[in-house]
């Protein structure tokens, strides 16, 4: 989803996601790290947005 989004500067947002704890706790807090990534070229409106959406996909699969 990362990378669909951010294309090869998703490897930061990869990063938080891999290194969160496999409970629904821990990858709601990596993902609400997302937003504040700061990434070269990537406006934070975009990594908000792509917060938004991981964050209905999870629901949608609880």
């Amino acid at each position: 989803m990362a990378e669909d989004s951010l294309g090869n500067r998703a490897r930061k947002v990869k990063d938080i996601l891999g290194a969160a704890d496999p409970s629904l706790a821990g990858i709601e807090a990596a993902i609400d790290q997302v937003p504040s990534i700061s990434l070269l070229f990537v406006d934070s409106s975009r990594l908000e947005q792509l917060a938004q959406e991981m964050r209905a996909r999870l629901k949608s699969h609880l």
